[in-house]
């Protein structure tokens, strides 16, 4: 599959109708023709959308809605599986206008579309005439196409009076036509694959999420999917749904041959026990993706489904409908994946399955509406048709009205039972109620008593790629909803979703996650790390670090896959050290060979109760006995130094300078004199250096104070000797001795200790078992100090005078090397004059020999 293609393709589409639906839509609203007053209840139901939200999100959301018809149209036409057996927007093999038009031409349309058969023949005859004839009776005949398919797929081709047919674009059959756009956007090799649906969800929305991210401000509910879309690679999928469901089911047939199919099945310990959730029928088990986007997991979920069902020998025509049915189950908060999520399965569905759109099934893809009662209306409404509402069920549906904003965070505090209760009642007085204005309201109520019935349930298996978005990107209702639901876990909607899964799943159901690996390591998650070890059991994890997803090169985006069962089992977990490779393709052939290789050095065996050893009770699979013990039984880096962030000016471009330029005689620690030396990191060095800057110091830092908002962090550390290194570090870390001269910055951060101790603990800092254990502690580019404050240190006194003098040497080679460059302050003559030579050569020579 050419994603290149398809992405070029994707974006371009979407400006293209972003243009032509916004123009049909100024047309729509201000021109009064005979046409347009024949659509009175579609123009009544677009402006009431226009109202609710504003034209630009009419528009955006107009356009994806014939993209992804378009899309699925396309999709449907090369894999010939239109119902009416006639391709709708493609062209027979050697012709050029899509086949439907081509047959009406012939005088032959199909009986069970509903249009206007007269009025097409009319216009391809000429009998009615005006503006692009051929192009109207196609738009009339793709309409007709589309409510056809109303009953098949009624989540993504609503019926006539939906206002999207008014905001049609007008050009459909010429060769610039979106139409054609999509023939050749979407290929006939690439359309083989389901896949190439969530391909160009991904690429559709990748424009907004630059935007989105662009803009640095928090990010608004509407743009939440945008900001957090992410399509999953294949193998990683496969992984993750063979080690749930596929798991599940051999522990409950372990005499199944479902493990031929399944490449990445990890054989654990935990599989191996009696200690597992029983089931007693391929058609109990579950499967829920609580962030599904376009259903890439749910669609792999129906594979691996389809392969256990034919080894408990079901009829293959039964088998789709089963599995759509009662097995998958996905949440979304956006409309355009859910709907793809939709198409999706039931296009693989249909792969299997000939007959399948002659029956009315409908996926169980629950996508999040907002609840448009206020707290008074939802009270007033329950109490008109006497339901004695608890204040857990008021609470929930509270919560309903951000049900777009929080997705599947929402936590039901209603038993199940109530729920199904309430929901009979609001049903029951809506199907009889005659009150116009009641039986809105119980509609509204009616949908949101649906979803907290799915959020309420409990499932197998859930399997999520869930989004990632700190909380400095959420919103206010978002941010004060984590905080106080998910305090473990609030800093990142990834790591609630590892909390909201488990809370999704049966007691000894599974957990299959692929998430940012921070998780694992940083401060900011040690209560969930803590409750983590103590309440379930970690059975496998892949450590896959950055570049797992072929399309986020660099450092940043660093990931981990896993398993978990929930519940706590006495059992080794199995963990795959992928970091080092860079490339997804690599990481994958690298796990297979470490599946299959019991001796392989990528993969470890441990008891997670050892990661209540290590400080913050980081998952530190892969240290050994020796490392963890020391944790346990040594002092801490803290306990024995300070180790302290520093000043930020507020306003650097003014208050901070490099030393060349200002005059030299007013840089000193005195009071007296205008500037300071200033630490501000830098790139990682060791020993000596980055001694570039100064600190506008007028008035001993009083002119900074009242000219800036400036943060004085640990000023009585100022004008210490002390050890600074970078805050923000791309592979590894190096530490640097300082004089008593020196303002430190936050980037400068540094530690301080007796004179009697600092070299030997800058011989410990900059030694490779620091530098291996900072990947533990914090393995982002940016560790903090108090990430370091959990160092383990054991003092080798016998060989501390020795050490010393190691580290006083490496100062001092370090600081003859800094003082050779032109900027350094202490510079005092190029190396070639100052080395001995009766020609340039010579000292060229010696300058070598002395180096």
């Amino acid at each position: 599959m050419n994603t290149n293609a398809l992405k070029k393709f994707a974006q371009e589409a979407r400006t293209k109708l972003i243009n032509q639906v916004g123009a049909k839509l100024e047309y729509v609203l201000t021109t009064d023709s005979a046409e347009l007053r024949e659509k009175t209840e579609q123009l009544k139901k677009l402006q009431e959308a226009i109202n609710e939200t504003s034209k630009e999100q009419v528009i955006d959301k107009v356009a994806y809605t014939w993209f992804n018809r378009l899309m699925a149209l396309r999709f449907m036409d090369v894999n010939n599986y239109q119902p009416i057996g006639i391709r709708v927007v493609t062209p027979k093999e050697g012709f050029t206008l899509p086949e439907l038009l081509d047959e009406a031409k012939q005088g032959h349309i199909p009986e069970e579309l509903a249009v206007r058969h007269q009025r097409i023949y009319d216009l391809l005859d000429g009998k009615i005439t005006g503006n692009q004839e051929e192009n109207e009776a196609f738009k009339e005949l793709l309409i007709g196409a589309c409510n056809h398919l109303n009953k098949v797929f009624p989540f993504l081709f609503e019926k006539i009076n939906d206002y999207a047919e008014l905001l049609l674009p007008d050009d459909l059959t010429s060769e610039f036509s979106i139409v054609q756009d999509i023939r050749e956007g979407m290929t006939a090799e690439d359309c083989k694959e389901v896949e190439i649906i969530g391909w160009l969800y991904q690429f559709y929305i990748s424009e907004k999420k630059d935007q989105v991210f662009a803009s640095k401000s928090k990010v608004s509910k509407e743009d939440i999917p945008a900001a957090t879309q992410l399509f999953t690679p294949r193998w990683i999928v496969e992984y993750m749904v063979q080690n749930t469901v596929g798991k599940l089911w051999l522990q409950n047939k372990p005499n199944s041959k479902l493990k031929e199919h399944m490449p990445y099945y990890i054989d654990s310990p935990v599989a191996n026990t009696d200690d597992y959730l029983k089931v007693n029928s391929v058609e109990e088990i579950t499967l829920l993706d609580q962030a599904c986007g376009s259903g890439h997991i749910l669609v792999y979920g129906f594979e691996l489904f389809t392969k256990i069902y034919e080894e408990e020998g079901y009829n293959p025509t039964e088998i789709p409908q089963l599995i759509i049915e009662k097995n998958l189950f996905g949440f979304e908060i956006d409309d355009r994946a859910a709907q793809l999520a939709g198409l999706a399965l039931m296009m693989k569905a249909r792969s299997s399955q000939r007959r399948l759109f002659r029956k009315e099934l409908k996926p169980n893809i629950l996508c999040y509406q907002d609840l448009k009662l206020t707290a008074e209306e939802i009270e007033t409404t329950l109490k008109h048709i006497k339901l004695n509402a608890s204040d857990e069920l008021l609470h929930d549906l509270k919560n309903m009205q951000q049900a777009t904003n929080l997705g599947s965070l929402i936590l039901t505090h209603t038993t199940a039972n109530e729920i199904e209760k309430s929901l009979r009642e609001v049903t029951k007085e809506k199907s009889k109620t005659t009150d116009i204005f009641l039986k809105p309201q119980l509609l509204e109520l009616q949908t949101a008593l649906e979803t907290l019935k799915y959020l309420a349930t409990k499932y197998h298996c859930v399997v999520d790629n869930p989004p990632y978005m700190g909380g400095g990107n959420m919103n206010k209702p978002l941010a004060d909803f984590v905080k106080t639901n998910y305090p473990s876990s609030k800093a990142d909607l990834m790591a609630c979703f590892i909390e909201a899964g488990l809370k999704a799943l049966h007691l000894k159901g599974i957990l299959g996650m692929i998430n940012q690996h921070s998780w694992m390591f940083l401060s900011s998650y040690e209560k969930l790390r803590e409750k983590l070890i103590k309440e379930i059991t970690i059975d496998t994890l892949l450590h896959l670090g950055p570049r797992t997803f072929p399309e986020i090169g660099g450092e940043v985006v660093q990931n981990a896959a896993f398993t978990f069962i929930n519940n706590s089992i006495d059992k080794e977990g199995v963990f795959f050290r992928l970091v080092v490779y860079d490339s997804s393709e690599i990481k994958k052939q690298n796990l297979l060979s470490a599946i299959l290789d019991n001796n392989s050095r990528e993969k470890y065996l441990i008891r997670q109760i050892q990661f209540f050893k290590i400080a913050g009770f980081r998952i530190g699979y892969w240290l050994s006995e020796n490392i963890i013990s020391a944790f346990n039984n040594s002092k801490r880096l803290g306990d024995v130094s300070d180790l302290k962030a520093g000043l930020q000016t507020g306003n650097n471009d003014r208050f901070v300078h490099f030393w060349w330029e200002i005059n030299d005689n007013s840089i000193s620690k005195d009071s007296n004199k205008r500037h300071v030396f200033y630490d501000k990191g830098g790139p990682k060095r060791k020993w000596f250096g980055n001694q570039w800057y100064v600190l506008d110091w007028k008035e001993n830092g009083e002119f900074l104070k009242s000219n800036s908002n400036p943060v004085f962090r640990n000023s009585n550390f100022y004008f210490k000797e002390g050890l600074s290194y970078s805050l923000t570090n791309t592979n590894s870390i190096g530490f640097r001795y300082r004089n008593d001269q020196f303002v430190f910055d936050n980037q400068g951060s540094s530690l301080f200790s007796n004179q009697d101790s600092l070299y030997y603990l800058l011989g410990f800092c900059n030694s490779k078992l620091v530098d291996s254990l900072c990947k533990l502690l914090n393995p982002t580019m940016v560790i903090q100090v108090g990430d370091l404050s959990e160092l383990p240190i054991l003092f080798d006194e016998s060989n501390k005078s020795k050490i010393d003098m190691l580290v006083k040497e490496c100062i001092s080679i370090s600081e003859l090397e800094w003082n050779k460059n032109e900027d350094s302050i202490d510079m005092t003559c190029n190396g070639l004059i100052r080395v001995s030579g009766d020609n340039l050569e010579d000292a060229f020579n010696a300058y070598q020999v002395f180096w």
